[in-house]
């Protein structure tokens, strides 16, 4: 049982209009800061374009003049896919779909690999 002091603190907690009342989080207005998006970019960039060249020094073994030309694609593929990226996260998240717009920024990574096997297969 109980002692009273623990039962009156417990009584006063429960009392205590602001704590069971739910916090509500507004997404909009973390994930508006510029500082936010600018971390977001900084770390989201390397991996867009790192990953595909990657890829393609471990996996190919094309001539040297087969993998430059796809690394060139594959970096203007990177470019081209974060831009359409950041802009369809950056709507979403204007609406308030947070989750959905870091969703896309991930599935967008997979673009510049679409393109490296389609040209692997031209290659071939």
């Amino acid at each position: 049982m109980l002692s009273d002091p623990y039962l009156l603190l417990l009584k006063q907690l429960l009392s205590d209009p602001y704590l069971l009342t739910p916090i509500y989080y507004n997404e909009g207005t973390i994930v508006n800061d510029p500082v936010i998006w600018i971390i977001i970019i900084a770390f989201y960039a390397p991996l867009h374009f790192m990953l595909p060249v990657l890829f393609l020094f471990i996996v190919g073994h094309e001539s040297e003049a087969d993998r430059k030309q796809l690394i060139r694609n594959a970096l203007v593929d990177a470019a081209a896919s974060m831009v359409v990226a950041f802009g369809l996260a950056i709507m979403l998240v204007y609406y308030e779909h947070v989750a959905l717009a870091m969703v896309a920024l991930v599935l967008f990574m997979l673009v510049p690999f679409m393109r490296i096997i389609r040209n692997r297969r031209v290659l071939k």
